[in-house]
């Protein structure tokens, strides 16, 4: 029995050169493989509630910076909260307001232990306590950022934060000291002064941030006073960093929409 090579002979000689080729284009894509570097993922872990950059989680948080803040100057809060997605404010008379957050628009007990309200990080009342309209407790006006974290939030911030969180951070004290004065005026009794002063004290950082504005209302019964103040400092202890804050807010309203006594209704006009 014999056995015949059908290929000829070029078709021989041909493919000893094409394998080598294919061989050194393998070699090739290997070192260039081997020469770019493994880029990993970035995992960052907070574990406090201060102001990281690293930290940039994606798709359910924004924020507003503080000149953003300053350029809005904003007299109730949903003129601010309402500029981010998934965000709307409810803005009712004076400083009353009804938060939703990627949720529907909650009213009384229900919106008591949806929400979470920080301050700096720090809930502005305490688990099983809360106050529908709390947002005007904090100077959000004069703040330095405010951050809201959309759906459910991390253990990281509390208790409550079951459809999102906002944050309001102060603005924090400058080691070039100066300060600064702002006075509105508008209709109906309109006017408000925002006052900011930076001390800077042997190894001591100070700033004061007050806010007292006055409304007459543009219906009966419906104006307000209101004054806001916080106090901060900030002292270098060796290696140490001690941070202090004082924080306050008075509030007098008029809720305009209501009606008292029997027939009330026959007396207006």
């Amino acid at each position: 029995m014999q056995f015949y090579d059908q290929h000829p002979p070029w078709r021989r000689v041909l493919a000893l050169p094409a394998a080598c080729l294919i061989s050194l284009f393998s070699v090739a894509a290997g070192l260039a493989a081997q020469a770019e570097p493994l880029q990993l993922p970035t995992i960052a872990v907070n574990a406090d509630q201060q102001r990281s950059d690293v930290w940039q989680p994606v798709g359910n948080s924004s924020r507003l910076t503080e000149q953003e803040i300053s350029h809005t100057s904003a007299v109730h809060a949903a003129e601010l909260l309402n500029q981010l997605p998934g965000v709307w404010i409810s803005r009712g008379n004076g400083q009353e307001s009804l938060t939703a957050i990627r949720s529907p628009v909650l009213t009384g007990p229900g919106t008591c232990g949806a929400f979470l309200v920080l301050e700096n990080g720090i809930p502005i009342r305490p688990a099983g306590f809360c106050n529908v309209n709390n947002l005007f407790e904090i100077d959000y006006e004069q703040a330095g950022e405010i951050e809201v974290i959309r759906g459910p939030a991390s253990a990281l911030y509390g208790g409550n934060a079951l459809h999102g969180v906002i944050n309001v951070r102060n603005a924090q004290p400058d080691p070039a000291g100066g300060q600064l004065a702002r006075l509105e005026a508008g209709e109906h009794d309109f006017g408000r002064l925002l006052y900011s002063n930076n001390i800077v004290a042997d190894e001591s950082l100070w700033r004061v941030d007050y806010l007292g504005a006055h409304d007459g209302g543009w219906r009966d019964d419906s104006g307000y006073d209101q004054q806001k103040l916080v106090l901060q400092h900030h002292r270098q202890i060796g290696s140490w960093q001690a941070n202090g804050q004082l924080t306050g807010t008075w509030l007098e309203q008029e809720t305009a929409g209501y009606i008292f006594g029997e027939d009330a209704y026959k007396k207006a006009g």
